[in-house]
Order: structure tokens, then sequence, then C-alpha cells
């Protein structure tokens, strides 16, 4: 990249300023907790209001002096944003999937608000950073009021995905599909918002089970992927680190400049080994969380750590003074931010420690100690402790003294290290006694993100030399890229030097870039000028101040300013001499001067009029490749005012010139001999378009194609100055059996000047395209009660003829069948299918005819297979009784009978059937009428007994006996029946023919069957 020197604005301003001593870069946050409504927002309020109360936050954070606020947006699965992935936050309406809407006072209108877009434009207006704070895997914190959540919430979509702890649900981090949910989710956010970082809080493994609480069970998912780890808690911490490593691959990948970091539990380990741990009794995450933060740190997976070491100074078990130095050990090159515990401050339920004003001061202080160099800042929890006024000030210290000097951010240099360009031109000006406006150019957008300057820092000193290290030199930065700043309530007795460099995303720091200085610049003019006298024995004074040789002690020469006098373009009549004087001031209006001579001569030749070049067109309708040209001729004057006429010429008005370019040449003398001469040039265009002249034709297809050339269509197209033969086409030239009919083509041509013109012209092309039809002929007409394309192996007929006919006229027409499986040849119009086996066939035939065009159709055939009985010579029928289906195996002969009273060629479905010819046992398929209608012995041989019981008495009911075919063999019972007495018949079946027999008994609420089966 490249550098600029430092320069300075002063300005004179007398005054006296105090500085607060504090560390030049420093992160400085706060956590703002939407969760419950902790912080904000207020669920009963409408987004107005809410919006009201945002800003108030937001602007008292800013006077604080905080530069980064941590925003909770997702507290369990849920969305402070418009998502197609999780649903709204109660926290924003009360009800969760429920969207924030402003309603028009106007017109009653409803629009949905985006929370989390204005909350990001209010950070960013004033120059604060905004980091998306996420609970990456509670689900629902009080699974009592599940009820309560949203359809689309995914403890209801993927309860399988769910770790149970009391009434704590969290999302198994050792599923690859709950890494892949949570990355989707941090994804969605990053690209389509601009925040500056990802923030995750203390909330991973579930801590350990209270007495009564059953721990949460993840075995399943332990045995289902455990990745060589025999050692469960080591398992668990791999599964967040590929969470944590993961997101932190993704981030970069999408937005290079978003930083990512957590904040886990104050304790890592509780260990007397400082390399394992601190001197501490309190909750580890490391164990109980199963969160290896010191790992995320040493392979570079997060950008900071910030520990929430929410304990005083001196705290038995959890002591700040030795948590804080452990972290600092433990940096790894990373940024550690302490999280620090404003909500105890003056809580009584915390003890003596916490009602110390010092606590938080003295806190910040050992953060800032030079002793921990790795220590990067803090961050206050939470926004309502700072707000308060029971908190005994500690705001109020934070403000007037710590932060009472803006802060940079602590640069990333493992993110970038490229500092932008600085602004330039810097420029003051004072206003009444005690302001300064300043302004300056800002440096071009940088092409990569990260280089461009995002703001701006002004440094204020009482020296020409300022040092941009120190804090108290800083006046603000500014909380956008803006290119002016007002500097306010200055006294009047100091004076004041200025200085901006400017910032990138990452707060890398350009060089600085000011003017200001007391001395004026020096100048030398050189030596004297020579001006020759005009057409009137005057002359003009140019301007000389590039003559000027400038330099300055602070000031850059291109920020000098160089003015003349006479200013150029006075008029110096006659041949005296002049005498020119180059001024120049600096940018703090200091100014000095030189003089320089200019000698007038009268060595002016004639002043010729000028003739401005020609140029001529052939025109529309040329015929030749030349043109007459005419012009007024030039005259000329000199310094004495005498007329000339021309002394030679090249070329008289009127003249015939050919296509191109032809000089013309003037040449005038005065008396004193001085010689001047005028040229210019007759430039003869061609710009006749060609004359295109086509013919229609008609040519046939041939295999399917057809190619013309130019040629075929051109009539005789000419050119003034000849056409171009190799620049003849025609589009388009080729054509298939789409282009059937007349066609339009256009034929172009150039002539040799590169004039185009076309003309278009028809091609008919003849030809036709098969329109094909296939038609099905069975080999006989035996009923079969099937479609038109369906074969029954066993019945009916055999064989399928397939006819394919071309209904358009054309010779030659050539027939494909596909495929050949079954088909008694493929190369004819008609082919004869005989199947082989039952299935669904599908057969495509493609004509082909003398153009060369092709057309295919195609037919489908579905063949079943009926054949039953032991050598296979009988046919499956499906006969339908009343309310039941009877499959039959039958003889050819009987089924035809059986088609014609409706039964179907087939197995019934589902499939049922009486037994066949050796069997000797039937089973009635109506078992369901059995409790009320029955009948034995069953099969029986020459009688049978008819028996009913009804569990509800009838006035009427008819017990009947029919055979198979349906037809009535007689009533064996009709009259009223008792609820629960048994009514028996029986059935003599000597004079009866057939083998089957159904009974049917008739009531007012039903009809009940029992089937019965003679024996052979």
């Amino acid at each position: 990249m490249r550098k600029r020197l430092p320069v300075f604005l002063a300005l004179i301003l007398m005054s006296f300023c105090g500085f607060a001593q504090a560390p030049k870069r420093e992160m400085r946050g706060a956590w703002i907790a939407t969760y419950a409504n902790i912080d904000w927002p207020n669920r009963s309020q409408p987004p107005a209001l809410q919006r009201a109360a945002f800003i108030s936050i937001v602007d008292h954070h800013k006077a604080t002096g905080m530069n980064t606020l941590f925003i909770q947006i997702r507290s369990q699965c849920d969305a402070m944003y418009p998502s197609a992935i999780e649903p709204w936050s109660a926290d924003l309406t009360g009800t969760q999937g429920k969207a924030p809407v402003d309603v028009s006072l106007v017109d009653g209108a409803t629009t949905v608000w985006d929370p989390l877009q204005f909350m990001i434009d209010e950070c960013h207006k004033r120059g604060i950073e905004f980091h998306a704070w996420i609970n990456p895997y509670r689900a629902v914190a009080n699974y009592n009021q599940i009820n309560s959540f949203a359809a689309t919430h995914v403890a209801k979509q993927h309860p399988e995905w769910l770790l149970t702890q009391g009434t704590l649900r969290v999302l198994d981090p050792g599923l690859p599909a709950v890494r892949n949910y949570i990355t989707s989710v941090v994804v969605d956010i990053v690209n389509r918002y601009d925040v500056d970082g990802i923030h995750f809080d203390d909330y991973f493994y579930p801590p350990a089970a209270g007495a009564g609480v059953t721990p949460y069970n993840d075995d399943a998912t332990f045995a289902a992927d455990p990745r060589g780890f025999t050692v469960r808690g080591d398992w668990r911490r791999d599964n967040v680190n590929i969470l944590i490593r993961g997101l932190n691959d993704t981030i970069q990948s999408v937005k290079p400049w978003v930083k990512f970091g957590v904040s886990p539990s104050g304790i890592y380990r509780n260990s007397t080994n400082p390399a394992i741990g601190t001197p501490t009794s309190g909750l580890e995450h490391y164990t109980t969380l199963f969160a290896d933060s010191r790992r995320w740190i040493q392979e570079g997976w997060v950008d900071y750590i910030a520990p929430q070491v929410y304990w005083y100074i001196g705290q038995p078990g959890a002591n700040y003074s030795v948590i804080v130095p452990w972290w600092n050990n433990n940096a790894y090159g990373r940024h550690i931010y302490i999280g620090m515990a404003g909500y105890k401050v003056n809580d009584p339920a915390q003890g003596a420690n916490w009602a110390n004003p010092s606590m938080i001061p003295n806190e910040v202080r050992m953060n800032r100690s030079t002793a921990y160099p790795n220590i990067y800042g803090q961050s206050i929890y939470n926004t309502s402790s700072l707000r308060s006024s029971s908190k005994l000030g500690f705001r109020d210290s934070l403000r007037l003294n710590f932060y009472k000097k803006p802060a940079l951010l602590p640069a990333m240099p493992w993110r970038d290290n490229m500092a932008p360009e600085p602004p330039t031109l810097l420029a003051g000006v004072q206003y009444g006694s005690d302001s300064v406006v300043l302004t300056w150019t800002k440096p071009a957008d940088a092409l990569n993100e990260l280089d461009k300057a995002k703001k701006f820092v002004i440094y204020r000193g009482e020296n020409p030399v300022i040092d941009i290290t120190r804090a108290e030199n800083i006046v603000a930065i500014t909380s956008t890229d803006v290119a002016t700043f007002k500097d306010v309530a200055l006294p009047s007795d100091t004076t004041y030097y200025y200085t901006v460099t400017s910032l990138d995303r990452f707060h890398n720091e350009s060089v600085p870039s000011n003017v200001t200085d007391y001395a004026a610049p020096a100048i030398a003019c050189g030596g004297s000028q020579q001006l020759n006298a005009d057409l009137v024995c005057a002359a003009v004074l140019p301007d000389y101040t590039n003559l000027a040789v400038v330099s300055d002690d602070v000031s850059p020469v291109h920020e000098i300013i160089v003015t003349q006098s006479p200013e150029a373009g006075t008029v110096v009549n006659g041949l005296e001499n002049a005498v020119v004087t180059l001024t120049a001031t600096d940018a703090s209006g200091k100014s000095s001067s030189c003089s320089f001579v200019v000698e007038i001569k009268d060595v002016t030749p004639p002043v010729v009029s000028a003739v401005e070049d020609i140029i001529a067109q052939t025109g529309e309708g040329h015929t030749t490749c030349e043109q007459v040209v005419t012009w007024t001729e030039p005259v000329a004057t000199d310094n004495c005012a005498e007329t000339l006429a021309y002394f030679s010429r090249s070329h008289a008005p009127g003249s015939s010139f050919p296509v191109g370019t032809t000089a013309v040449t003037y040449v005038f003398k005065d008396a004193s001999g001085n010689e001047s001469t005028r040229s210019f040039n007759v430039t003869v265009v061609d710009d006749t378009e060609p004359v295109i002249v086509t013919k229609n034709i008609s040519r046939a297809l041939a295999n399917g194609t057809l190619t013309i050339t130019a040629a075929d269509v051109n009539n005789g197209s000419w050119d003034n100055c000849g056409i171009d033969a190799g620049s003849l086409s025609v589009y388009p030239n080729t054509f298939d059996c789409t282009n059937i009919g007349a066609n339009t083509v256009t034929l172009i041509a150039a002539d040799v000047h590169g004039n185009t013109h076309s003309a278009t012209a028809v091609v008919t092309v003849t030809g036709a395209v098969p329109q094909l039809g296939i038609t099905l002929a069975k080999s006989d007409n035996t009923y079969t009660g099937l479609p038109a394309n369906t074969l029954a192996l066993g019945y009916g007929a055999q064989k399928l003829t397939l006819i394919a006919s071309n209904s358009t006229p054309s010779q030659g027409t050539a027939y494909v069948w596909t495929p050949a499986e079954g088909l008694s040849n493929t190369n004819a119009a008609a082919t004869v299918f005989t199947p082989a086996a039952e299935g669904h066939y599908e057969f495509t035939v493609t004509a082909t005819n003398s153009f060369g065009c092709a057309a295919s159709a195609s037919t489908e055939v579905e063949v079943i297979d009926v054949r039953c009985g032991n050598r296979n010579n009988k046919v499956e029928v499906c006969l339908e009784l009343w309310r039941h289906t009877t499959q039959l195996c039958v003889s050819p002969l009987a089924a035809k009978v059986l088609l014609k009273t409706g039964a179907t060629l087939g197995a019934c479905d589902p499939a049922f059937s009486f037994a066949a010819d050796d069997e000797t046992n039937a089973r009635t398929a109506v078992e369901e009428d059995a409790a009320v209608l029955s009948g034995f012995p069953n099969p029986f041989t020459h009688a049978a007994v008819v028996q009913f019981q009804l569990p509800k008495a009838e006035q009427n009911v008819f017990l009947e006996l029919y055979d198979v075919f349906g037809n009535r063999l007689g009533r064996l019972y009709e009259g009223g029946a008792e609820a629960g007495r048994t009514y028996t018949f029986t059935v003599d079946a000597e004079g009866i023919a057939g083998r089957f027999f159904v009974a049917r008994l008739v009531t007012s609420r039903e009809v009940y069957n029992f089937k019965m089966v003679r024996k052979e």
C-alpha cells in the first residue's frame, strides 16, 4: 500500500484542556440481554416505543464511551429478526412466531418491522460495533412453556435433536444435523446483515444436574458417532470444537471482516497447576460444560475470548486478581476481553465487597495494567446495571474517567494488517473564537472491502508534530466515513494543530495527513521571458505560474497556490517590456513573491484565417467513386493590419477529389517576408450503401436438411465503388424439418469501403413431417371384459396386432418398432405382439419419410396371466356376491358364462379363492358374519344345518339359500326373531346342483352372508 508522509494543519486557538489517561486501543463493551426482556425490549410495547427505548439505550452507551455492543438476537432457537429458519422471538410481541408489526395511523396499513436491521443501523450511526449475540445450543429454557412455542420451532420440528435435563432442553452438540442447523442460522445472519461480529455466550452442554434432576443422556449419540473417542468428555469437547472451527472457517469465507468470539464462564479449569487452570473452586467450563476455550484460541478458531469473570478482587474460590492474569497468560496471540459483573454492584445479595464503589474501577485498572498486555478491554453485564441509579456511580467512573477519551478498537493482524489510505487535503476554518470546522478529502474506495476507510480519527495537539500514539491527543472518532468535523468549546489562548487518520473495519490506522505552518513559502521565478506581438502589434500575457519553483517547510508543493500579476490574459500594447510578479501562498495564508521581465518582439508572420477540414460524402444513389468539393478561400492579415492574397495554392475550389483524404495548402507572405502556410484536409467518404437485389427460391429437404448459399438468392447486387465479393452472406442458411414452408432470409453485403446493406428473400422449404397414429387389433374377438390394449394369458386373444399409420402424403415411409421383444417384425407398418409373460409393455414406432423427416408415437400394452388349475388349463375369475368377492378357478367355457354375468378375469384384490381340483376343505370369506349366521358341517356331503342368532329383536327377517351364480334356491324362514334366541334349519342338498352356496339373512338393519361348500 502506498504511504504518505504526515502533514499537519495548525489552527491558532487559545485553550487549555486536560486528558484522562487511557489506552489508545481498547474494546469497551456492554451486553444487551433480550431473553425474558432482561434489558430490552418491553414485549407489551408497539414497535415505535421499542425503537425509542433502544435509541435511549444506545445513546446512553455512546455517552458512556462504549465502542462495542453484544446484543442478544437468538436466545432459545428463536429470532429477533425475520427468519426463514426460526420463528420470531416471543420477547418482541409476547407470542413466539408472531412478527412485530407497525400500523399506519393514516390508513391502518401494516408493515413488518426488522429489529435487527434497526439495531445495526442505530449502532453504526454512533460508531458502535454491533456483535450479534447468539445462544448456540439452548432450545427451550423451560419446557413447561413448550405449548406456547411456535409449530415451526426446532424443538417441535426435531424433538430427536434435544438433550433433556429437568425443564431445560438443548440441541445435542454431538449430532452433525445440529451443527449444520446452527451453521445455517449463522450464515443466514452474516449473509443478510452488516454485523461486525458473531458472539456466543456460555451455554454449551448443560451444567451438572441438581439434586433430584435426571442428568441429560447422550448415550445413543455417542454410540452412533464416537469418532475413535473412548472418553465421553473428550468426545463432547470435540463436538463443540467441530462447531467452533467450522463456524470460524464459514464466517471468514462469507465475510472476512466479521469477527467471531465466545464469552464462556470465567473459570477454564480449577487447578493449582497454572499450565492446567487457576487455583479456584468455581464452575469450570472445560469439564462441566465441555467447552475447551483455551484450545479455540490456541488453534486460532476465534478472534477473542471474553470470559465472564463476574467476581470481586480477592473473592475466595474465584479471585478476580487470580483469574485475569491466567487468561492474560493463555491468550496465544488472540484478544482477551474481560466480562465484568456490573449487575452485582450494590446488590445486598452479593455481599459487602460489591458495595464498594471502587470495585469496578479497580478491576478496570487491573485490566489495563502493563503486566497484562493481552487484556484488550472489558464488557459490562448487563445494560440495566449501567442505566441504574443504584450502582454507586460506577458508570460515571467509566464515562468521566476511564472512557473520557474515545478509543480505537484493538487491531486483529491475523485477520487484516493492511492500513487504509490516509485522508488528504485537510483544511480548517475557525468559526468565532471557540470552534474549528475541519474538512478533508476521503481516500478513494479500495476494491477490497478490508482496505476501505470506514471511520476517521481526529487528533489535536499544541505542537506541529502530533504524537498519534497517545490517546490524550484524540479528539474524536467519527461514527461513519464523513469528511468533516467540528471541534467546539475551545478557549482562545492556545495554538492548536490537527491531524486526521483513516480506519478500516479492523481499525487498522493509516498514516496521518495534515497541513499547518507559519513561515511563508520560498519562490523563485527564473529569467526573463519573450513574447511575440500579435496581429495588432500587441501581446497577451500567458499563465506563467508554472514557471515558479516553490517550497515550504511543512506544506507539500501541490497545496501551495501561485498567482500572477498582471494576471494571465492581460493585453500588453506596443513593444515596451512588461514586468510580471508571481506570488506563492501556503494553506495558512502566508505568502512571498518574485518578479521577471517579459520582452515583446515583432516577429509575427501573417495571420491566415482558418479553414476547417472538409468531409464530403458520395451520398445516396451516387454512381461514381469521387466528389466535387468547394470552399471559401482563406485570407491573411499581419500585425500592420495589411490584407494579403495568397501567394500559392495546391487546389482550387470546385476540384474533383477521389475517395480518401487529400491535403490542400495555401501559402501567404507579407511585405516583411514573414511567411505563413495554411493547410486543411479534404476527405471524401463513400457512404453509399450497396444496392442489394434478391430473388425468392424453392428447395426440397434431403435427409432432413437443406443448405443454401448467398449466390442462391443474389440477383445482381452492385455498388458505386464496388462490392466486396467476400462479404456476401445469407442468414439463416440451413433448414430442417421444423422449417417446412416459407422462410425469410437476409442477404447481407459490404462494399470495398465497409458500407453494408441487406435485403430479404423468401426460401420455400418443401417437405413433410410424418403424422403418426397407432391402432391395435386382437387376434380373436372372444369377450374378456378387458381394455383393447390388454391381453389375458390363457383366455381370449393371445396376440395383438400393432398398426402404425402416417396421415401425411409421403412416399417411401420407413417404420422402426422398439423394443423388439415379442414383436413379429420391427421394420414394417404393422407388427404382431405375442407376449410370453404378463407385465406392462410399451412400444414406440418411429417413421421416417423420403424427406428425411421423422416422428414417433408410443402405445402401452398390459398383459395379465389368468391361467390356473393343476394343468394350468383353467381360468381365474373374480365373482362379486353382494358385499364380497370370490376368486374362482374355472374352465374357459365357464369363464365365458361368468364374464357375461359381471365377473372379471384374474385374481380378486385382495386375493381370496376356494380350493381347486384336489382340495377337500373350503373356508368362508365372510367370517365377519359368522357370529350371527353359521352352518355345519362345512364342507357337507348331503345335508347341512343353518342357524342364526340376532343380538336385537326383529319384527321380520328372511333366511334364503343362493347358488354361486346368485340364483335363489329357496327361502328357509320368514318372520319375527327374538334377541339371543337360536333359530336352526336343515338344508337337504340332494336335489340341488353345484358345489358352492350362500345362506343369506336379511334384517331391517343388516344383511348377513354365510358361504357353504359341498364335498365332491
